[in-house]
């Protein structure tokens, strides 16, 4: 899978993970902090579920104090597939589920 990433103007709230959806197995985790971009992330995954979660420290995802949209967004493609996309939605958390080979898609906001 490939994770392109672009923080928003306040890059030091966001932190990355990816486990296995059914054993909570660790793929990648990027803490608050350490997570700025542009930056683009590469995994080689088996066959299986997984949950990829995107949390903003502040709450306010990729928006400023007044709720305007500062710019930052995460795609996720599988196999060069964009399968999931998020910018201005985004708040507190997004937690997407997915399986490789592509099968099912869940998005818990």
């Amino acid at each position: 899978i490939t994770i392109v990433y672009q923080n928003s103007d306040y890059p030091g709230e966001h932190s990355l993970s990816l486990k296995g959806l059914e054993s909570g197995q660790v793929y990648g985790q990027i803490p608050t902090g350490e997570l700025t971009g542009p930056a683009i992330f590469s995994v080689e995954l088996g066959s299986g579920g997984y949950v990829l979660e995107l949390v903003d420290s502040y709450g306010d995802g990729f928006r400023d104090d007044y709720g305007t949209y500062t710019g930052g967004y995460m795609d996720l493609l599988v196999d060069g597939e964009a399968i999931f996309h998020v910018d201005q939605d985004f708040l507190d958390r997004v937690i997407f589920s997915f399986q490789v080979p592509l099968a099912l898609i869940q998005l818990f906001n």
